[in-house]
């Protein structure tokens, strides 16, 4: 899928131009629910007018957690505020506090799991909001990416490559890519780089049942996917198995072939197919609404949900 542009809020964008942020192509919104222990006071108030521009939302609980049971505390907290809402991207720990960062990568390690683990349990996507410093040097990033999802906050040009992130906070108060204020304020921005929405309400997940209207749609398209040779429709990942649990291989594992179509040259980045990219399904995968296929450098994602990533020819 291409990128899409979207910001993240807290009480810090109080009484927000959300028309305003629409009309300068704002399509989802990731919204600071809590923090510790306490709820933010502006969640309702974002949370209501971002569904009233028609965004997809997210949202995020900033942690003070120095052990998995504070953590616990704070997940109770942050259930509680989300409960009976519905949202169309992933539930983020947000780790990043001074205060927490020299208590100790396996504590800190063990919090991200809990975290992971609760949600998850609780029927929502789960991810992990970090900066680059913090996924390299404080916490197991590399690891913790393998098992959950990731927003990356990187001030820069651009996406860090080596990190699997569906979503990149690429500025805030400084933004060397486009203005940092959106309607007069200024306001940290993102571009997801995974169709969200189609994912969690095909899995039924973050207050979307099995039973919604567009779940329905979804289970009603079926395509029948069969060997042979396909072509990228838009940069996909191979990854070592079928399905997003599995890693994405770097270039240095792919075959020569395929590393002539990788988006990167650097042998140890990760592999990524540029748009356009011509390769054999030597077997095809099918997982629910999802389908994988084979390919002789690894496994591809033909369809997931209702976003196709990959056409026969």
């Amino acid at each position: 899928m291409t990128k899409i542009f979207g910001l993240d809020l807290s009480s810090w964008q109080r009484s927000y131009p959300y028309a305003q942020a629409k009309k300068q192509g704002v399509k989802f919104a990731i919204l600071r629910a809590g923090f510790d222990v306490k709820k933010d006071n502006q969640f309702e108030i974002h949370y209501a007018n971002a569904k009233k521009q028609g965004w997809g939302v997210g949202a995020y609980w900033y942690t003070y957690a120095k052990s998995v049971a504070e953590a616990r505390k704070e997940i109770q907290a942050l259930l509680k505020v989300i409960k009976g809402k519905k949202f169309e991207y992933p539930i983020y720990l947000d780790m990043e506090d001074a205060s927490i960062r020299r208590i100790g990568k396996s504590t800190l390690n063990a919090i991200v799991n809990e975290y992971g683990h609760a949600i998850e349990k609780a029927g929502y996507y789960f991810g992990v909001y970090t900066n680059v410093d913090w996924y390299r040097n404080v916490i197991s990033g590399s690891a913790l990416n393998k098992r959950f999802a990731w927003w990356i906050a990187s001030w820069t040009k651009t996406k860090p490559s080596e990190i699997d992130a569906g979503l990149w906070q690429f500025g805030g108060s400084t933004n060397v890519i486009r203005s940092s204020r959106i309607g007069g304020v200024v306001t940290d921005q993102d571009y997801a780089y995974r169709d969200y929405p189609s994912i969690i309400k095909a899995k039924g997940l973050n207050g979307y049942g099995k039973s919604s209207v567009i779940d329905k749609v979804v289970n009603v398209v079926k395509p029948a996917y069969k060997t042979g040779n396909y072509k990228t429709t838009t940069a996909v990942n191979v990854r070592a198995g079928a399905g997003t649990n599995y890693r994405i291989k770097k270039v240095k594992e792919l075959s020569a072939d395929g590393r002539k179509h990788a988006t990167s040259k650097n042998p140890n980045a990760y592999a990524v197919y540029k748009a356009g990219t011509e390769f054999t399904a030597q077997k095809v995968i099918k997982q629910g609404n999802n389908w994988w296929a084979k390919t002789p450098s690894g496994y591809v994602c033909l369809q997931y949900g209702n976003e196709k990533y990959c056409k026969k020819i």
